[in-house]
């Protein structure tokens, strides 16, 4: 008895440790990089640095423009983070009574040590890591971590101040066109990201498929020795289930396969304007940068279009593709 309380508190101890340097490791940094961000420059110890200051309209927006980027970057840490805490939400409780179920049904059949000494500071790390989350988020703290509707809000407010600025310029419509232009490299980039992320996830539930599918179909020839590896087999066979629902349901794959499509037509239209070939060869200058935007805008619409196909129900689509 004493043996077996020892190794509960050996497991425990684990776990508590392994939150504490993942949670200094990964909150702390976040914190220090807000801190030095609103220190002020009379309690550093260090001169501050000679900033260039910025009177023209030209240089106040490439300020912006890297204001946005800026908060871009933030907004995809929040939203990471935000994921990782719902995520930690629905597994910790889920993990720990299926830790308590199984033990309770094994109990005297079969040896759980090596599997609750994974899954208990696994279980741990996601309770102190939400709880952690929640209490930094809305706390009046330097460091404190935001929410993602407010970084939203933020982005929105310094695109619209771009906005403002950039009629204040009086570019004009030629200037827009080659802005335009020039941020198309930006938006292939976006779209290439963001199929390698639905390729990724997609292949990941693919592979859970194909390795859950195998394990569970060898659990059901050993079940019918030892009835132990009949929640192996039920475990499996759920897991494969989630997994195809996802897969179905969100359409991983046919997501990535269009933003990879869509990158590569504006990639291709960029090159051959680019190089003034195809049927920019014969057009002035004027008339094929009118003509590479309204062909590029015309694939982010398609783009676009497809999306909101795949996010209807599959009548829906029926009904609204062409015929």
């Amino acid at each position: 008895m004493l043996k077996t309380h020892l190794w509960a508190f050996t497991q425990v101890a684990l776990g508590v440790i392994v939150t504490y340097v993942l949670i200094r490791t990964i909150v702390d940094p976040v914190r220090t990089t807000h801190h030095t961000q609103v220190e002020s420059p009379e309690n550093s110890e260090d001169p501050p640095m000679a900033t260039p200051e910025y009177t023209g309209p030209g240089e106040q927006l490439l300020a912006i423009n890297r204001e946005i980027l800026l908060k871009e970057l933030e907004l995809q840490r929040t939203k990471r983070q935000r994921l990782a805490f719902r995520v930690g939400l629905i597994l910790a409780p889920t993990m720990f009574f299926t830790i308590y179920i199984a033990t309770a049904a094994t109990w005297g059949k079969f040896d759980m040590k090596l599997i609750n000494v994974i899954a208990i500071p696994i279980d741990i790390l996601l309770i102190v890591g939400a709880i952690t989350y929640y209490a930094n988020r809305r706390s009046g703290r330097i460091g404190a971590l935001k929410l993602v509707g407010d970084v939203e809000l933020d982005l929105a407010v310094l695109r619209e101040r771009k906005r403002f600025m950039a009629l204040n310029l009086a570019m004009t419509i030629s200037q827009r066109r080659s802005i335009y232009k020039d941020d198309t490299s930006r938006d292939i980039e976006i779209f290439r990201r963001d199929s390698r992320r639905y390729r990724r996830i997609n292949n990941a539930f693919q592979s859970l498929v194909i390795i859950g599918s195998l394990f569970a179909a060898s659990m059901s020839s050993l079940a019918v020795e030892q009835e132990n590896f009949r929640w192996a087999t039920v475990v499996a066979t759920f897991l494969v289930g989630i997994s195809a629902g996802f897969t179905g349901y969100f359409k991983f794959k046919d997501r990535g396969f269009y933003l990879q499509q869509t990158a590569d037509a504006l990639e291709h239209e960029w090159s051959i304007y680019d190089l003034s070939i195809g049927r920019y060869k014969r057009l002035k200058p004027e008339d094929a940068l009118a003509d590479f935007v309204e062909e590029a805008e015309r694939i982010k619409a398609e783009q676009r279009q497809r999306e909101q196909n795949l996010d209807q129900p599959s009548d829906g689509r029926d009904s609204t593709s062409p015929q």
